[in-house]
């Protein structure tokens, strides 16, 4: 058995950062609902977001949508045939997304 330290990522923001990627394979939600309180802090999010039947993107997309003016969503095609298990890139930035 191995035990592993574990933090919370909102400690590690106590300035301003340009660029949070999260690639967390199905913990999306709980770690940016955790970071609501450092929005002010991050210009730029960009999740790989994996939606299953109990984990819909609405509730993140709710809480983005609530604190950047920006917020975009694209969906993988190569997941398209799962219904059980799609995939989308999503990016919220206080600046304009260039498409």
């Amino acid at each position: 058995q191995t035990t592993v330290e574990t933090l919370q990522l909102s400690t590690l923001i106590t300035e301003a950062v340009d660029l949070v990627k999260l690639d967390i394979e199905g913990s999306e939600t709980d770690v940016v609902e955790e970071l609501i309180g450092k929005f002010h802090l991050i210009s730029h999010l960009m999740i790989e977001f994996h939606e299953t039947p109990s984990r819909p993107k609405d509730k993140i997309l709710r809480i983005l949508n609530g604190n950047y003016p920006q917020v975009t969503v694209q969906k993988d095609p190569r997941k398209e045939r799962d219904k059980r298990n799609q995939l989308y890139f999503i990016e919220a930035s206080k600046r304009q997304i260039q498409e």
